[in-house]
């Protein structure tokens, strides 16, 4: 049953599957994604696809990605102006495990 909740939990969404705990620059393929001067609005669309929580007057987004044997927490934040990225950051960070 345990290897059934790990092989079929919650997973990061993919482009933050290669990101350390608690290192930004680990994530490089959402790096590579979302660099300075991309759109803001496909940063924001897939924040919302992947479900996170946007607060749009902070420019944060948040998800709790909640598997086993441990959890994670996602935080987005990024600076825009006009409608284009400046620049964007992605952590990981452990939520708890078993």
């Amino acid at each position: 049953m345990f290897g059934a909740a790990v092989l079929f939990g919650d997973k990061r969404p993919v482009l933050l599957r290669d990101a350390r705990w608690d290192d930004p620059g680990s994530a490089k393929q959402f790096n590579q994604r979302f660099v300075a001067g991309a759109e803001e609005a496909l940063l924001l669309e897939w924040l919302k696809n992947n479900r996170f929580a946007v607060d749009p007057a902070s420019n944060r987004a948040e998800r709790l990605v909640e598997s086993l044997p441990c959890g994670e927490f996602v935080e987005v934040s990024w600076r825009a102006e006009e409608g284009k990225l400046l620049d964007v950051a992605a952590t990981v960070a452990e939520a708890g495990c078993l």
